[in-house]
């Protein structure tokens, strides 16, 4: 009996160690699995670092697909040049139109101010001494304008001018600024020519004047020559024109790699495709896609309806506005990656803009 039971626990013993290192065995196995699982997980996880289980994409920063996108050149000329922009409207447009110039571009500002005849609590306003409607009195707002940005305590290198209906990339007028010196009289806008020898702006788009500008037309002009002055039912960018070339002001234009001037007065509609024969959709159409389509062996950018590094857009509802902000800076075609500044060195552009210079706006 005693060896009976002898042999019952040697049993019992002997099946305890074998639960036992077959427990052992496998805790050491799931270990290894979840070590290799980490391994693996780790060595994917930068190569696609904007994508999660399920490939939903993560509303961090960190892991959004735009983290991905290079700005570093963009941010850089941002902390570099300074611009206040200043945007005149209206009260009856102040939630109608101003109010998402402040939601889209104008955010992209160093800083900026509307300026109208009365306050509005939902936007940054410039505090300007105005009480005549923009519209009738273009030049006597610009006027009163021009002085309150000289007095403000900001003093920016760059200012700005744009209507309620202009949208700005201000990237890319940060770009035609960058090799520019605001300690010197100029001012940067789509220039045109409105009779022989005779040049003006065109105030739709936006222009540019440099710090040295602004403080010439305020402290030389405004209240000592005729053509600053007080002038009634004139336009604002026509008179404007007028007091810089009487104040010795340099007229620039940007112009890119193409001979295209930047700052176009091309609109909106003249990059849908429209046909000229619109009525029965018929005729030719005002430009081309497949012969400016880059990605084909043959194609020439020559031939698009504006510069590829456009500056403004005028003329512009809100809802044109918000289309442009997604066009530009979110819709993104895969595999297509974008060096201009590499392929097509800013030397090329700035050739071009010292030929286009070489035109006489003094006389």
């Amino acid at each position: 009996m005693v060896q009976k039971c002898s042999g019952l626990n040697r049993l019992v013993h002997t099946l305890s160690k074998l639960r036992l290192n077959d427990v052992k065995l496998f805790l050491i196995g799931l270990g290894f699995v979840f070590l290799l699982n980490w391994i693996v997980t780790l060595s994917w996880i930068p190569k696609f670092k904007c994508l999660s289980d399920g490939s939903v994409l993560q509303s961090t920063k960190q892991y959004s697909i735009f983290s991905l996108t290079d700005v570093s050149y963009a941010q850089n000329l941002a902390n570099k040049i300074n611009i206040y922009c200043y945007i005149l409207t209206e009260p009856q447009s102040h939630l109608t139109k101003a109010y998402h110039v402040q939601t889209t571009w104008a955010r992209r500002c160093t800083r900026f101010g509307f300026i109208s005849s009365k306050a509005e609590k939902l936007m940054k306003m410039l505090a300007v001494d105005r009480t005549q409607n923009y519209v009738k009195h273009s030049w006597i707002s610009m006027r009163e304008t021009l002085r309150a940005l000289h007095k403000q305590t900001y003093k920016a290198a760059y200012f700005l001018k744009a209507d309620d209906t202009t949208y700005v990339i201000m990237e890319n007028l940060r770009n035609a600024l960058e090799y520019t010196d605001p300690r010197k009289p100029f001012i940067m806008g789509h220039i045109y020519k409105i009779r022989p020898n005779e040049f003006t702006l065109s105030g739709s788009f936006g222009y540019v004047l440099s710090r040295s500008a602004l403080e010439l037309i305020v402290l030389k002009g405004l209240d000592k020559l005729a053509d600053c002055g007080p002038i009634q039912h004139v336009r604002e960018d026509i008179q404007i024109s007028k007091c810089a070339k009487a104040l010795g002001i340099e007229f620039k234009d940007s112009i890119d790699m193409f001979g295209m001037s930047r700052f176009s007065n091309v609109t909106i509609n003249n990059l849908f495709g429209t046909f000229n024969n619109s009525n029965n959709n018929s005729g030719t159409i005002q430009w081309d896609p497949i012969k400016t389509d880059y990605t084909q062996a043959v194609y020439d950018l020559k031939k698009l309806p504006a510069s590829p590094l456009l500056i403004s857009f005028g003329g512009l509802m809100p809802v044109k506005m918000y289309i442009l902000e997604y066009l530009i800076y979110h819709l993104r075609p895969v595999g297509i990656t974008h060096r201009i500044l590499q392929h097509l060195p800013y030397s090329s552009s700035l050739s071009a803009m010292n030929r286009y210079h070489q035109q006489d706006y003094s006389t």
